[in-house]
């Protein structure tokens, strides 16, 4: 089954869809909901109007309005504001979906996370959870996955210990769109798809790494997640609030299944298997470390090599003190204690330069690297018209 939408642009014509099974059907309401949230990121990036013939959720057009406001604040060099044409809006609200609840779900520490607690620990008013969501297309682009059928049947095996039903479908919508993903198009994509079920439910989870609501995204966040929910369907970003440390402590480490199951990978361009060399997979491997839980881990090498921090990017200082307090000084893990402290002393030495700079006359000389930088991005975040 598929929900497909036709988009002109720039005097072409092109279908974005949302395809899934045919057990999801009842799923799919045919409304332009979730391709004018597709299409808002990108709209705002090529600086080109936003218009539809159908008619849609005031809600949402003001959600969407907000969210890539908030985009724009954190990068108005790389997306303007969001301009609506003249879209008709829906005289009569759709009906809301089942009281039941949809997460995001790829095995990851945050998905697990996310699912777990929703069944360990439901927040009030919650309905309960009864379907992951695994869409082929959005964490690596359609064309580019590497073995994704395997990933997917992965999902649908652990969903099912879960007690939970996993809904595998696809999305070509970052396949026209391919724009920077993790910095400015994740969040409003996951909405759209979820958007693309919403006869099946009411609420819908979006499993979030950041823990600083006061930052700028890194995937998905509560402040761009959340506006795109219409009168029935709500979105709510969930553990955006607990590090990656903190979500093994609480959930993975407590979980046979998820020990089992962990798929972390950055570099692995959607396949099952963790590499174990990416960043993603060793500062996973470092919480599971921490939390005395590595050995067990089904997925991931059995031990840390002693130069990880130098293998990874950049992290912050806090979230590397904030690690550092998870140990105590007779932990048997105490041995990433120096190594902890020795990076975060580093990054430390690295801003308070940065700061220097900002302030002296070699000022321009950081600037002139930003500038780099931001032409670089802006370069990958242009999309070019459809063939």
């Amino acid at each position: 089954m598929s929900l497909v939408g036709a988009v002109r642009r720039a005097g072409r014509e092109f279908e974005l869809y949302f395809r899934y099974p045919e057990w999801c059907e009842g799923f799919l309401r045919p409304n332009a909901d979730p391709f004018l949230a597709a299409m808002s990121v990108p709209a705002a990036i090529a600086g080109e109007e936003l218009d539809s013939d159908l008619p849609a959720s005031a809600v949402l057009l003001r959600g969407l309005t907000r969210a890539v406001e908030v985009l724009h604040t954190w990068h108005p060099n790389r997306l303007g504001r969001l301009r609506l044409g003249d879209i008709p809006l829906r005289r009569e609200p759709l009906p809301q979906g089942p009281e039941c609840a949809a997460s995001f779900f790829s095995c990851g520490v945050d998905s697990f996370d996310t699912a777990l607690q929703n069944l360990w620990h439901p927040a009030p008013g919650n309905p309960p959870l009864r379907y992951t969501l695994f869409i082929h297309g959005l964490e690596t682009e359609l064309g580019k996955e590497v073995d994704a059928g395997a990933a997917a049947e992965h999902a649908v095996r652990a969903s099912g210990q879960l007690g939970l039903r996993c809904i595998v479908g696809s999305t070509n919508i970052r396949t026209h769109f391919p724009v920077n993903y993790g910095g400015l198009y994740c969040g409003v994509a996951l909405s759209a798809t979820a958007l693309s079920l919403a006869g099946g439910y009411s609420v819908v989870f979006l499993p979030s790494s950041r823990y600083d609501p006061s930052s700028e995204p890194l995937g998905n966040h509560i402040l761009v997640d959340e506006p795109c929910g219409t009168e029935y369907l709500r979105v709510e970003t969930d553990g955006g609030d607990v590090t990656r440390t903190g979500k093994v402590l609480r959930s993975i480490a407590r979980s046979d299944l998820a020990l089992a199951s962990l798929r972390c990978c950055s570099a692995n361009s959607g396949a099952l298997e963790n590499c174990g060399e990416c960043t993603k997979c060793l500062q996973t491997m470092m919480s599971l470390e921490i939390a005395g839980v590595l050995r067990r881990s089904g997925t991931l090498p059995s031990a840390l090599r002693p130069d990880f921090l130098d293998l990874i990017a950049p992290p912050r200082a806090e979230y590397l003190r904030i690690n550092i307090a998870r140990l105590g000084a007779n932990d048997p893990k105490a041995w990433l204690i120096p190594l902890l402290k020795r990076k975060a002393r580093n990054v430390e030495l690295t801003d308070a330069l940065r700061c220097y700079l900002e302030a002296s006359p070699f000022r321009g000389l950081l600037e002139s690297w930003r500038a780099r930088k931001s032409a670089r991005l802006q370069i990958v975040d242009r999309f070019p018209s459809p063939n």
